[in-house]
């Protein structure tokens, strides 16, 4: 199973994420008048409060860690989706499943005379050799169909 990534480029704020900041964990309480308060996880009787710069400072010096979702039961956290998969192009409408084949063959041709330096990469070159583009997408929907059916 793939690690999460729990680097954020701006700092979030949820209440079911686990903050750990200072060798503690800390969950979401209230943000208010730019000010945040967190509760310890283990008591949550005890508050902290921060600035949000302030936090936005300790985030990018890497010291906090944030556990996303981690307060969730296992069963409703979100499932992090790192790649385009046959099963979300198959509930796109069949106008824009057919436009999505079609562009990704036109970027596989490309890449596929790109890769042979058949021509320099500016736009005056791809637009010369657009023929040579659209002649390889064809060969690449024609296998596309033929792995669909």
């Amino acid at each position: 199973m793939a690690k999460l990534d729990t680097t954020f480029l701006v700092f979030s704020l949820d209440k079911d994420h686990v903050y750990r900041m200072q060798s503690s964990d800390w969950g979401f309480a209230y943000s208010t008048n730019g000010e945040v308060t967190f509760y310890a996880i283990e008591d949550p009787h005890r508050k902290a409060t921060y600035q949000m710069g302030t936090l936005n400072r300790l985030s990018a010096e890497g010291s906090i860690e944030v556990k996303p979702y981690a307060l969730l039961p296992e069963h409703l956290r979100p499932v992090q989706c790192n790649m385009t998969d046959d099963v979300f192009i198959n509930q796109l409408p069949y106008a824009k499943r057919k436009r999505l084949r079609m562009k990704h063959a036109m970027v596989l041709s490309y890449l596929d005379l790109v890769a042979l330096n058949t021509f320099k990469i500016n736009d005056e070159e791809i637009d010369n050799h657009m023929s040579e583009i659209r002649d390889g997408a064809e060969l690449y929907l024609a296998e596309m169909k033929f792995a669909m059916i």
